[in-house]
């Protein structure tokens, strides 16, 4: 194993992850009223976000860490109260999205860690 490499995922957790979102997604279009698979959905793209991350796929996790922000805000819209949405939102926030190291934080950096 060469340097670098203990640290990214293996390919097939990527692929697992890829068959993972097609799934909930099918599910929440038969289900959209349901906010645990919302939930899932949610869960799912963010831990796809860290394995395209880890892979230096950096659109991809960007878009990924998008969509979970944008479902668990939804979630929380409908139940502003619930620990759970809250944690989970505020938690996600907080990572910042994929770019070229920089010593400033970018704006929408720093609203995100605002908004948590």
């Amino acid at each position: 194993m060469g340097a670098g490499q203990w640290r990214r995922p293996p390919e097939g957790w990527a692929r697992g992850l890829d068959r993972v979102v097609d799934l909930l997604e099918k599910l929440r279009k038969s289900y959209p009223d349901d906010t645990q698979v919302q939930l899932l959905l949610a869960r799912a793209y963010r831990n796809r976000h860290y394995a395209l991350r880890m892979r230096f796929d950096l659109n991809r996790a960007n878009a990924d860490l998008q969509t979970a922000i944008d479902l668990l805000t939804q979630l929380e819209g409908r139940d502003p109260h619930s620990p759970t949405y809250r944690f989970e939102l505020a938690d996600l926030l907080c990572v910042p999205p994929v770019t070229k190291w920089s010593a400033t934080p970018d704006e929408e950096t720093v609203h995100r860690l605002e908004r948590a």
